[in-house]
Parts: structure tokens; sequence; C-alpha cells
């Protein structure tokens, strides 16, 4: 079984061209999946690489 990729927020938002904030704020806002890298409300985001595809097909211009 091949191992999920994550990516960082900033990652997500130059291949969307989005800002990081806005990435940021559609992760807590449930617009886009993923999970924190630790504990507690500061710890970091990562995006599997599959919701970024999944992302991106639904809102292709």
């Amino acid at each position: 079984m091949p191992r999920t990729k994550y990516l960082t927020p900033a990652q997500v938002a130059e291949a969307l061209g989005l800002s990081t904030y806005t990435v940021c704020r559609k992760l807590r806002r449930g617009e886009l999946a993923g999970i924190r890298a630790g504990d507690g409300p500061k710890a970091p985001w990562r995006i599997p690489e599959t919701e970024l595809q999944r992302y991106a097909a639904r809102h292709a211009a």
C-alpha cells in the first residue's frame, strides 16, 4: 500500500494560487481536509496530496 504524501499549507497555497492564510482558513472551515501534525490548536496543518488533487479538480475553472 503506497504511503500518503502530506503537504504544508504553503505548498498547497502555491499549487492553488492562494495565500497560505486562505488555505489555513479553508482548513479551519472544513472546506479543505487536513490533519494537525501534533497536539493542540497551534499544531501545524498537513494536507494529503490526494486532497489537493480533489480540491483542485472540484474548483477548476
